[in-house]
């Protein structure tokens, strides 16, 4: 079998969720950088473990959404 051209197929990506995802993600990330910073001045944030633990859950989230 003897293939002479190439097929090509045109489609249309709707990237409205992902983009409201990432925006999501990226608006608590800075929550949660903002309440770091506060607790750095001394200030009562909560447990800053489980801040960091869900910043970085974030951020892996971030990431796979932007590949």
């Amino acid at each position: 079998m003897k293939m002479d051209g190439w097929l090509k197929i045109g489609t249309k990506l709707d990237t409205k969720d992902f983009d409201s995802q990432i925006d999501y993600i990226e608006s608590q990330m800075q929550e949660i950088e903002y309440k770091l910073k506060q607790a750095d001045m001394g200030f009562e944030v909560g447990d800053t473990v489980k801040l960091e633990a869900q910043y970085e859950k974030l951020s892996n989230k971030l990431t796979t959404l932007k590949q």
